[in-house]
């Protein structure tokens, strides 16, 4: 009974953390909208969605494949997760340079360009911490 206990507990703890976190994110775009120019909201949302992107070129599922060979062999944690880790810096920074590249051939701005970078670099990050 004790890892059924567990399970649960843990699947409440997960969905309660997903719920709060989708009504941050919805809060927060709320507040940016009324805060933030048209202008300044749509360079905003524009580096949200390319940061998205990138963020699944660069994890193709590594998450979900560390996860399950770590439940079917612990012992070789270790070894998944620094070789997970390698893979997630190796996609990120080809990643990285697409973005620079597809900025650069397009044209845009050099604050939108700073704009996508920082986020980029913000849910880069929080990609490697899940």
């Amino acid at each position: 009974m004790g890892a059924t206990k567990r399970i649960y507990s843990n699947t409440m703890y997960l969905g309660i953390a997903e719920v709060v976190s989708k009504l941050l994110q919805f809060i927060l775009m709320l507040y940016a909208a009324r805060i933030l120019t048209q202008d300044m909201f749509g360079k905003f949302s524009f580096a949200i969605s390319i940061s998205v992107i990138a963020v699944i070129l660069s994890d193709l599922g590594i998450n979900f494949m560390l996860v399950r060979e770590v439940s079917r062999n612990r012992k070789k944690a270790n070894t998944y997760f620094i070789n997970a880790f390698l893979i997630k810096i190796v996609f990120s920074t080809i990643t990285f340079f697409l973005i620079i590249i597809f900025l650069n051939l397009l044209d845009y701005p050099p604050d939108t360009k700073g704009i996508v970078y920082l986020i980029w670099i913000f849910t880069i990050l929080s990609n490697f911490t899940e």
